[in-house]
């Protein structure tokens, strides 16, 4: 194997690693509650990166007005985002109501295809079920009970003497 085609193997298998990594991003961020968390933590980093400290100080002075302002916003923004969250649900369910029902036609329409294309050997063996429903196989008239009876008869002679002459 030459240089050139080392590279180029090299390449190639690196684009497919890419290729997965974009894909495993992209159904990640297509998930909504993925997509939240996501959000959340870039939120979380840019808070962090403003000088927001999660700390416990006694000394410090808790204002309780402070508190309710971020919960007003908080119910705001969560008033906002869940008929957002409820629509998109909405519309994914009806697409994949939409996509099964399109999957139970296709697959009825094979089944009568099916069925008209066998409907011959069906009726056929439909007349070899007995009235439980059971498959039943003629294998001819055996009313004749004692013919039956003397060829068993006979075949067991005939074994009686094969093992008895050794």
């Amino acid at each position: 194997m030459k240089v050139s085609e080392y590279c180029i193997n090299g390449w190639v298998k690196g684009m497919s690693k890419l290729k997965r990594i974009r894909g495993f991003f992209i159904n990640l961020i297509r998930s909504p509650i993925l997509l939240l968390l996501l959000l959340e933590g870039v939120v979380v980093v840019l808070l962090y990166n403003y000088g927001f400290r999660i700390t416990y100080g006694p000394e410090l002075v808790s204002s309780w007005e402070a508190v309710s302002a971020i919960g007003q916003w908080a119910g705001v923004l969560v008033g906002f985002l869940i008929p957002i969250a409820a629509v998109y649900l909405q519309s994914k369910l009806d697409e994949s109501k939409k996509d099964i029902g399109e999957s139970n036609t296709a697959l009825l329409d094979e089944f009568e295809k099916f069925e008209d294309e066998y409907e011959g050997r069906l009726r056929s063996l439909k007349s070899h079920l007995d009235r439980k429903g059971n498959f039943v196989i003629d294998g001819g008239n055996f009313s004749d009970t004692e013919e039956t009876e003397q060829t068993l008869e006979n075949l067991k002679r005939k074994a009686h003497k094969f093992v008895n002459t050794k």
